[in-house]
């Protein structure tokens, strides 16, 4: 349930992303928003690949793991909104809707990418063997 909480907590930071990179946008410029953005999302997203185990630092690797969903909440709402936006203001006048939906259309294809590749092992595995990988902690 922690882990779900993570997540949601994340998702509960997208208006807020939403709204301070969009008036960043609206008065500085989309493209060094955006820019920003991706920065601060690539920033918040590397470290999460090596995170210190529960084992190694306690109760401090979920807070640290947290904390950077967090910040990949904050960044993720500013970038989806600014990504749409720029696409369709530099489209081709006619071809507006078609680049602005291409941005739905390929988060929707990432994340049903990420479900094909997490289905299998889920469907093979036990419950112990997805629960084994090395960073994998049942205590925190």
């Amino acid at each position: 349930m922690k882990t779900y909480a993570s997540f949601a907590l994340a998702f509960f930071f997208r208006p807020a992303g939403a709204a301070l990179f969009g008036r960043l946008g609206d008065r500085v410029g989309r493209r060094p928003v955006l820019i920003t953005v991706i920065v601060v999302m690539s920033a918040a997203t590397t470290p999460i690949g090596v995170l210190p185990t529960c084992a190694a630092v306690g109760a401090l690797a979920p807070w640290l793991l947290t904390l950077l969903h967090v910040v990949q909440g904050l960044s993720g709402g500013g970038e989806l909104g600014g990504a749409v936006s720029m696409t369709t203001e530099f489209a081709p006048p006619g071809r507006r809707s078609l680049y602005g939906s291409c941005q739905s259309f390929t988060v929707a294809l990432g994340l049903l990418g990420g479900a094909g590749v997490a289905a299998p092992p889920a469907t093979v595995l036990s419950e112990t063997q997805l629960g084994s990988w090395p960073g994998g902690c049942r205590s925190c």
